[in-house]
């Protein structure tokens, strides 16, 4: 217990010199889940809660954002968001969209690509005819979490000049 505290001494809760998700994945990934273990364990418990790299109770203050992906060409799938190293992260709300230089129906999709297995899976499927701000709301009735294993994945289909997504998001851990 003593060593994992005095190898992260450098490092602080909150500014510049914050423990990072991955150097806390360094502390908490070694310690094997047995009764000799107990203190070490709280030891980390405690360190993830302080520092913002773990929740008891669910998504982790001044995390939220929201995160932008455009399509300026018809059919590119782009990626919108992949999450760091240990991190996770909660899909919240529905997601918006925004066009320029619309002509016809226009095919919006989300998906989910999971890097690990390459399988790919459409969350989100619905089209617009004016480009005006829309709301995509197929997924409200489900909470979305994606880890570093998945990548959030936007396309748009039809005549347009540029493609908006607008997706709210929430780190968890």
């Amino acid at each position: 217990m003593t060593k994992i505290l005095e190898q992260w001494n450098t490092k602080t809760t909150g500014g510049s010199n914050k423990l990072s998700i991955s150097d806390f994945d360094l502390i908490q990934d070694p310690i094997h889940l047995e009764s000799k273990n107990y203190s070490a364990l709280e030891v980390v418990d405690l360190i993830g809660r302080i520092t913002n790299n773990r929740s008891a109770s669910g998504p982790i203050p001044k995390t939220s954002q929201i995160k932008v992906a455009s399509c300026d060409t018809s059919g590119d799938i782009v990626t919108a968001f992949q999450p760091g190293i240990g991190e996770v992260w909660q899909v919240v709300g529905a997601i918006g969209t925004a066009g320029s230089g619309t002509s016809g129906t226009i095919y919006l999709e989300v998906k989910l690509f999971d890097t690990v297995n390459s399988v790919r899976a459409e969350i989100i499927s619905t089209s617009t005819t004016t480009g005006t701000d829309i709301p995509l709301t197929e997924i409200t009735q489900n909470p979305i979490f994606i880890d570093e294993n998945m990548r959030l994945e936007v396309e748009a289909s039809g005549t347009f000049t540029t493609m908006e997504f607008k997706i709210p998001l929430i780190r968890v851990r």
